[in-house]
């Protein structure tokens, strides 16, 4: 199970992949695409692994880069809330009561 540091929600596919998919689905030929765009379409079968050797399925970095303003003091509003979205979890403390003796 891979833990993710924080909750993700696509709010933009390509229409480049979402393109390609289509392509794939007529039988054109072999694309790389996003797990999250054919999970239902590996599912029901209509598109399969073209090879079930790992070294065919890639992973991709995403950096996210932000412009600091004419000063360059003052980051975008958005981005302290990248950065806390993306701070590891602070680990969680339980109160256990008096100690035992």
């Amino acid at each position: 199970m891979t833990l993710r540091p924080f909750r993700r929600r696509v709010v933009h596919e390509s229409s480049i992949s979402v393109g390609l998919k289509e392509l794939a689905l007529r039988g054109t030929g072999l694309c790389w695409l996003p797990e999250s765009l054919v999970g239902a379409e590996l599912a029901s079968g209509d598109l399969v692994l073209a090879s079930p050797d790992p070294a065919w399925q890639l992973d991709v970095e995403i950096r996210l880069y932000c412009y600091r303003g004419e000063d360059n003091r003052t980051p975008h509003p958005l981005w302290p809330r990248i950065v806390t979205a993306l701070a590891p979890p602070r680990p969680v403390q339980h109160d256990l009561g008096p100690a035992a003796a």
